[in-house]
């Protein structure tokens, strides 16, 4: 298997690739602070969420320069391999939600429907992982690898939405009722500024709940099963 990584890959890519996202991630922050921030709340709120994608790039930058053994920088190649996949499906429900803008409750149906396909197969890889190296902390990094790449993709695909495209959130239908009922009680100047914090709000959430959180959770439950199924085989 160590045979079959990329010469590219051996110098940690992959990871760099990911680091660079991440600090588009906050330069796309600062253009919506600068396009949108409307009060002192707001801007802290761009200043933190920018704070934070410069962690997660320092972080994946750090990651790609420590040293690993072949068989393990394969399996890392792999498990970030399937973390893009499944941040690509994340990819496809915001753009489902945002150009198709389906009605509630279809579109709740849509999210749904990804949300427990990307939980399952986080659920399987991880549990396989666990099983075939019979120790859980194999299973909760795995989660924790997809969580965090999975995440990382869905968050650059909501701030590129929030930081050119909010023309499009001020054009869904379910947006468009949101502000008439709550545009009055907010300090938001106007329909663009409240649903560009909305929504990095959502964004940062596809990384931290949706991705890293929700990865290693279901990493830890992966791992249990399968190290479990593997100990249980074994002493048959």
């Amino acid at each position: 298997m160590a045979d079959d990584i990329p010469r590219w890959e051996r110098r940690g890519a992959m990871l760099r690739w990911c680091a660079g996202l991440a600090v588009a991630d906050a330069v796309m922050i600062a253009i919506t602070a600068a396009r949108f921030a409307y009060d002192s709340t707001t801007r802290w709120i761009a200043v933190a969420s920018a704070v934070v994608m410069l962690a997660t790039a320092a972080t994946f930058q750090w990651m790609s320069r420590r040293p690993i053994s072949a068989d393990a920088l394969a399996w890392r190649t792999q498990t970030i391999r399937v973390g893009a996949w499944l941040g690509a499906l994340w990819v496809i429900e915001i753009s489902t939600n945002n150009l198709a803008t389906p009605p509630v409750p279809l579109r709740d149906h849509i999210d749904n429907a990804f949300w427990l396909t990307i939980a399952v197969v986080m659920l399987a890889y991880t549990a396989r992982a666990a099983h075939r190296a019979q120790a859980i902390g194999v299973g909760v990094s795995a989660g924790a690898w997809m969580g965090a790449v999975s995440g990382l993709i869905a968050c650059t695909a909501g701030l590129v939405l929030i930081a050119f495209g909010t023309v499009l959130l001020a054009r869904d239908p379910v947006n468009v009722t949101e502000w008439a009922a709550r545009g009055a009680s907010t300090t938001a100047p106007n329909i663009e500024a409240y649903f560009a914090f909305e929504s990095l709000a959502g964004a940062l959430g596809h990384l931290t709940v949706l991705g890293i959180v929700m990865g290693t959770l279901l990493g830890a439950v992966g791992g249990v099963l399968g190290a479990g199924a593997r100990a249980v085989h074994g002493a048959k």
